[in-house]
């Protein structure tokens, strides 16, 4: 599938990943602390996300728009 490895990344902002198409399968590593508001939306096509621990927020509709997803781990 189609991903992205967010590596030496600790915060995620607004609209970062915004409408990517392509974009299928998210890993989002503990060294991210805060993924924000809207961060991944419209994103379509996304399918699957697995959050690491050590992520101590996530925003507000930050995955608002992802009509395709079906699982968050």
């Amino acid at each position: 599938p189609k991903q992205i490895l967010l590596l030496n990344v600790d915060q995620i902002y607004y609209n970062a990943f915004e409408g990517i198409d392509h974009l299928e399968f998210v890993s989002i590593p503990g060294s991210v602390k805060h993924i924000l508001g809207y961060a991944f939306k419209d994103c379509k096509n996304l399918k699957r996300v697995i959050i690491q621990d050590g992520v101590q927020g996530i925003g507000y509709y930050a995955f608002y728009g992802c009509s395709s997803l079906e699982d968050i781990t």
